[in-house]
């Protein structure tokens, strides 16, 4: 429970830290992700080359033998989205601690 001014200062901190750790986290995945569609996408274009058959043929085959990678492009993007969402939410936790920060401002100006 935040009700001091340095209870105020280590919480804005602690969040802070907290925020910037997730952002760089979420370039890091986001990095990931880029290099496994591209994976992904390469494995697609190759077994669809080498297949034989119909074009829906190969298409088909070319998915099924990449849904490994497909899988793997599908979990990155997955680890992303929750990602985003948790630095959403620390913005979000930052705001409120803002906002009881005035609070307690106000509260120690008055009770002095």
């Amino acid at each position: 429970m935040i009700s001091t001014p340095d209870d105020v200062i280590r919480e804005l901190a602690a969040l802070r830290e907290q925020s910037e750790a997730g952002i760089a986290y979420l370039a890091e995945l986001e990095e990931q992700l880029v290099y496994a569609e591209l994976e992904y996408d390469r494995e697609r274009a190759l077994a669809f080359i080498e297949a034989k058959g119909t074009v829906a043929d190969r298409e088909n085959l070319a998915l099924l033998q990449t849904a490994t990678a497909r899988e793997k492009a599908q979990l990155m993007r997955v680890q992303v989205n929750r990602a985003k969402q948790h630095v959403r939410h620390l913005g979000e936790a930052l705001g409120g601690v803002q906002t009881s920060a005035r609070m307690v401002e106000l509260t120690w100006k008055t009770t002095r």
